[in-house]
């Protein structure tokens, strides 16, 4: 069979996926090994994308100068046209004779034929861009002159998309690299810094916000990426929730929004240009904030509210988890904080309360020192409790697996125990349910090679996932009912995310991007979007 070789060239902007590292191209029949690292592939019928045999996902390949030839190849097969890859020819002649050649070879119709060429590529780029249809990559807001013949925006993808020649242009064609790429390549005296910070600039249309609200602060927390600290909380019945602790003068909230959605949240202390640990995209704020004179440091010194709470007549502080900027293996992820009277500060050694706890309780009896540090045989990590007398449970608290040890009550109110694994698990850790709709982890399911279907949310072990555009996997039963793959650039969508066009199936992506395609016949009124692709059928 022939096929093509993805090498894996770390310098290649190309958007290929390393299978190798994926694990779905692990034991699949007629997969080879390559050179350099890469694995030879079977073609899709479909023109210029690749796929693995049993994994629905596709991928650009970089554009060769056979493409640019003024004659091409298409193979005619099962009712489909597709394009021969790298068959270009500058005379006709040559196209048709290697058709034959081809057309005996494999058994079915090879045809010559001339590719279209735009003499008013320039005219069309410009309306494409000025039409607002697209986010022009404007470097002009960076201080960059720019390059205007390349029409340069930034695609749904985040890369910056780009003609870069006359005959690039004449065709059709753009070339899509990485925002960071396209910087260093065309405006070779910036740093690497400086290539960093207007990146982030570039790419994130919106602005560095910063709150020190706290009821602000408890809504980016719930509503934008996940921790253990974006619960709901108050299941004690406590007055406020622990992140609200964080914030008592010195402290803030620094956070990126992108169309509403939080997708970014970092602690910073103003005062003295520091930021802890990023969660969300964390390429976008922490340029950001090193564009704005921040380094990442602890915040040693700095005051957090003192918040008390009464539960089964017992005291305790109201405390988040408290991060550290620099942990490592074997070393404590969190600091400690020391009681002031009026305030908590932020302590630099092990001493006072040490703030590990993931429920926002700390029990008020429960300080430490550097020669008193907590046993994990008798505290619950959760809540602080000394539970001496009651059996401990190992939980598992995040999809790689590692553990803390909880109490009986903790374990029975957060937790539910995983149908593969048989470990007990936070109920924050992404799970779905699996055929007998047992619940089952998202830790348990990247072990045994399986995955949740981010449509159904049920989880599978024994079938390789359909990859969306978007990056959310689905079950393959799910994407035959509620799915496609695009005509137009080979990628699987939603049905919400496409429509019918002359008997085909487009993305909204593939239209925002190169309009309507024209309608080659009539589309029945009661044809349904989703098709089986070729490739699953029985």
């Amino acid at each position: 069979m022939t096929g093509i070789v993805l090498q894996t060239n770390p310098n290649d902007d190309w958007p290929f996926v390393d299978f190798a590292e994926s694990g779905f191209n692990q034991g699949h029949p007629g997969n080879g090994s390559a050179p350099g690292g890469g694995s030879i592939l079977p073609p899709l019928q479909r023109s210029g994308y690749w796929v693995p045999p049993d994994v629905i996902v596709v991928h650009e390949r970089p554009i060769t100068a056979a493409d640019l030839k003024p004659f091409f190849l298409v193979e005619i097969k099962g009712g489909q046209v597709v394009d021969v890859p790298g068959e270009g020819f500058d005379d006709g002649a040559d196209a048709a004779a290697r058709a034959a050649v081809l057309t005996k070879q494999l058994g079915h119709k090879v045809q010559a034929r001339r590719r279209k060429l735009n003499s008013n590529w320039h005219e069309v780029e410009a309306e494409r861009l000025s039409s607002g249809q697209f986010s022009r990559f404007d470097v002009e807001k960076v201080g960059l002159p720019v390059i205007t013949e390349h029409y340069a925006y930034l695609n749904d993808e985040g890369r910056v998309s780009y003609v870069p020649s006359e005959e690039y242009g004449a065709a059709g064609r753009r070339h899509d690299v990485t925002a960071g790429s396209y910087l260093n390549r065309f405006y070779t005296a910036l740093s690497p810094s400086e290539v960093e910070l207007y990146e982030a600039r570039l790419r994130y249309e919106g602005q560095l916000q910063i709150t020190d609200n706290p009821k602000r602060a408890v809504e980016i927390y719930q509503n934008g990426p996940s921790s253990c600290m974006s619960g709901k909380f108050k299941q004690y019945g406590e007055k406020h929730h622990p992140v609200e602790a964080y914030f008592a003068g010195d402290l803030a909230l620094a956070y990126l929004e992108d169309n509403g959605e939080i997708i970014a949240r970092c602690l910073i202390w103003p005062e003295k240009k520091l930021y802890t640990r990023a969660y969300g995209d964390l390429a976008k704020i922490k340029s950001l904030l090193r564009a704005d004179g921040y380094s990442q440091g602890d915040f040693f010194g700095a005051k957090m509210q003192r918040l008390t709470h009464m539960y089964d007549r017992r005291d305790f502080f109201i405390l988040p988890f408290v991060d550290k900027s620099d942990s490592y293996a074997g070393s404590p992820a969190s600091l400690c904080v020391v009681d002031r009277g009026d305030h908590f500060e932020i302590s630099e050694r092990f001493e006072g309360y040490h703030c590990a706890q993931t429920s926002g309780l700390m029990n008020v009896d429960r300080t430490v020192d550097e020669d008193n540090e907590p046993d994990p045989n008798y505290d619950c990590q959760r809540c602080g409790y000394d539970e001496s007398d009651l059996d401990l449970s190992d939980v598992v608290v995040s999809v790689t697996g590692s553990t803390e040890v909880w109490c009986d009550d903790c374990r029975n109110s957060n937790s539910f125990l995983c149908a593969g694994s048989r470990q007990w698990v936070c109920e924050d850790v992404p799970n779905g349910l699996d055929a007998a709709d047992k619940q089952v982890s998202l830790h348990h399911l990247r072990k045994v090679g399986g995955f949740i279907c981010a449509s159904s949310q049920k989880a599978f072990v024994d079938e390789a996932p359909v990859v969306l555009s978007n990056g959310a996997t689905w079950s393959r039963d799910a994407f035959l009912k509620h799915g496609f793959t695009c005509a137009g650039n080979g990628r699987n969508y939603a049905t919400t995310d496409g429509e019918t066009i002359g008997g085909k199936h487009y993305s909204h992506d593939f239209i925002r991007r190169f309009g309507k395609p024209k309608e080659e016949a009539p589309v029945a009124a009661n044809q349904d979007l989703v098709r089986e692709p070729e490739r699953l059928r029985a």
